[in-house]
C-alpha cells in the first residue's frame, strides 16, 4: 500500500520525535543548573580575558592574563573607529590614556554580560550581577579618568602599579617615548584653576614613584620636569571644590549607596557613639598604655588590603581603589583578639569615620579642607604630616573616604560593641569585596546578633 506524501511526512516526524525523546531525555533541574554554572564559568573566564586586554589594572586585580587575540581585537576596533589616540602597552593591554578604546571595549563587554539570560542558581547569579557591576564601575572610571588633569594622579598610580621592566633596550626606548607623550598630554591639560592645591600635591607626589622607575629615561624625565614646574606655576582652584554631584555619582556607581543627609547623619551618630565607647574603655588605662594603643591604631588607618571572598572568583579579587581601604579595615578588626588590639581597631575605625565626615563640608559645603578638619578632630593625636595625608584622601579621593567610613557604620551599628564588630568583620571578610548594597543584602548579620550587640 502506498502512503500519501502528507501521511509519510507525518509518520517520519513522529518517528523522529520518538527517537529524539529516547536519545535526549529531559534534564533534571540539578543537571540544568550544573550545566549553566559551567557555561557561566566559561563565559566569565572569556570576558575577564577581554577586560584584561582593556585595562592592565584589571588584569592584576583579577589575576587573568590578556590574550594576544584580545589585544588585536582592541586594535582592530580602534582602526575601524578611526581612533588615532590608541596605544598598547608592553603589559599586553591598552594604555590607560586610550580612553575611547577602553570605553569601546567595556561597552562590548557590558553587552555580552547582559546578554547572558540563561537561568542560574542564586550564588552563580550573584557572580553574574557582580560581573555586570564590575563593568559598570570600569565604564564610569573611564569617564572619570578622561577628565584630565584631575584624574592624572590616578592614571600615574595606574602606570606605576602595572609597570614591568622593558623586555629589551629597544622596548625601553619606545616606552620612554610613550611616557613622554602621555606626560605631555597631562601638561597640556593644566591651566589656572584646573586643580586645587591638594590635587596638585597629590599629582606631584604620585610622580615620585614614577620618577624612580624611569631613572635613565631621557625624554620622559624632561617631560616630567616640565610637568612639575607647571604644577608649581599654575594658580590653584579655590576651595571647596563644590563637586558634590560627581561625588554622588561615584558613590552610587562604586559603592551602591545614595549620598544624602541620611548617610551623613548615620555616620555622625556612629562617630559620637564610637567616641564615647573608646573614651570609656580607656578610662582606667595608664598614659603609657594609651600611647601604645594610639600608635598601633594610627599604623592601621587607611591601609589597603584584599578580602577573602571564599568560593567567589569576583569577591576574592583585589578590590577597586574605591573599596581597597574597606578590606584593610575589615582585616584589622577581624584580627583584633585582645582588649588592647580591639581598642586600637575601634580607634582606627573612629579616625576613618572622621576622615569620611570631612568630605561633607569639603565637597558639599563651604569649608576649605583645613577648616573642615579643625571642626571635627580624631580622638587620638595625629602628627601633622600624617594628618595632611588623611585630609588629602578626603579632599582628593572622597569616594574611598566615604567607603571606609560607611564600613565603620556597618561594623558598629547598632552600637560600638567590640565583640560584635569583630564577628561582623570576619563574616564580611569571608564574604569578600562587593558594593555595599550587595553586602547589606547578603544577610551576613542576623537580627539576634544585632539585638545582642544593642543591649550589651
Amino acid at each position: 500500500m502506498r502512503l500519501s506524501r502528507q501521511a509519510a511526512l507525518l509518520l517520519t516526524a513522529a518517528w523522529a520525535a520518538g527517537c529524539a525523546s529516547k536519545a535526549a531525555p529531559p534534564r533534571s533541574p540539578t543537571e540544568a543548573g550544573t550545566e549553566n554554572a559551567a557555561r557561566f564559568a566559561r563565559d566569565e573566564d572569556a570576558l575577564l580575558g577581554d577586560l584584561a586586554a582593556v585595562d592592565a589594572r584589571l588584569a592584576r586585580r583579577t589575576g587573568v592574563v590578556a590574550k594576544e587575540s584580545d589585544v588585536r581585537k582592541n586594535v582592530m576596533g580602534a582602526i575601524l573607529a578611526e581612533d588615532s589616540t590608541l596605544e598598547v602597552g608592553d603589559e599586553g593591554a591598552l594604555d590607560l590614556f586610550s580612553f575611547e578604546a577602553r570605553a569601546r571595549g567595556l561597552e562590548a563587554a557590558s553587552q555580552r554580560a547582559r546578554g547572558w539570560t540563561y537561568p542560574l542558581a542564586k550564588d552563580v547569579e550573584l557572580e553574574r550581577r557582580l560581573l555586570v557591576r564590575l563593568i559598570d564601575e570600569e565604564k564610569a572610571r573611564v569617564a572619570e579618568e578622561k577628565a584630565l588633569p584631575r584624574s592624572a594622579s590616578e592614571l600615574v598610580r595606574g602606570v606605576v602599579a602595572c609597570w614591568v621592566p622593558p623586555s629589551s633596550q629597544e622596548a625601553g626606548k619606545e616606552r620612554d617615548k610613550w611616557l613622554a607623550r602621555r606626560l605631555t598630554d597631562v601638561l597640556a591639560s593644566l591651566r589656572d584653576g584646573a586643580l586645587t592645591k591638594f590635587e596638585a600635591n597629590e599629582l606631584d607626589d604620585s610622580l615620585d614613584a614614577l620618577e624612580r622607575l624611569t631613572a635613565g629615561y631621557g625624554e620622559s624625565s624632561v617631560a616630567m620636569a616640565r610637568l612639575r614646574v607647571a604644577l608649581d606655576q599654575v594658580k590653584p582652584a579655590s576651595d571647596p571644590t563644590h563637586d558634590g554631584e560627581s561625588v554622588r555619582r561615584g558613590v552610587r556607581t562604586h559603592l551602591g549607596l545614595a549620598t544624602d543627609a541620611a548617610m551623613f547623619a548615620r555616620m555622625e551618630r556612629a562617630e559620637k557613639e564610637l567616641r564615647k565607647a573608646i573614651s570609656a574603655s580607656n578610662a582606667g588605662r595608664s598614659e603609657a598604655e594609651m600611647r601604645t594603643i594610639e600608635s598601633d591604631a594610627l599604623a592601621r588607618v587607611l591601609v589597603e588590603d584584599r578580602c577573602h571572598g571564599n568560593g567567589s572568583r569576583l569577591r576574592s579579587r583585589t578590590p577597586p581603589p574605591e573599596r581597597a581601604y574597606v578590606c584593610g579595615s575589615l582585616r584589622r578588626m577581624a584580627d583584633a583578639t585582645s582588649p588592647h588590639a580591639r581598642t586600637a581597631a575601634l580607634m582606627a575605625l573612629h579616625t576613618e569615620l572622621v576622615v569620611a565626615l570631612w568630605t561633607s563640608p569639603i565637597h558639599f559645603g563651604q569649608d576649605a579642607p583645613y577648616r573642615a578638619a579643625n571642626k571635627l578632630r580624631p580622638l587620638m593625636p595625629i602628627p601633622p604630616e600624617r594628618e595632611v595625608r588623611l585630609l588629602r584622601v578626603a579632599a582628593v579621593r572622597p569616594v574611598a573616604a566615604l567607603a571606609v567610613g560607611w564600613a565603620a557604620v556597618l561594623l558598629t551599628e547598632p552600637g560600638p560593641d567590640a565583640d560584635a564588630a569583630t564577628n561582623r568583620a570576619r563574616r564580611w571578610l569571608s564574604f569578600g569585596d562587593a558594593p555595599f548594597d550587595i553586602v547589606e543584602g547578603a544577610g551576613l548579620w542576623t537580627e539576634t546578633e544585632s539585638s545582642n550587640a544593642k543591649h550589651k
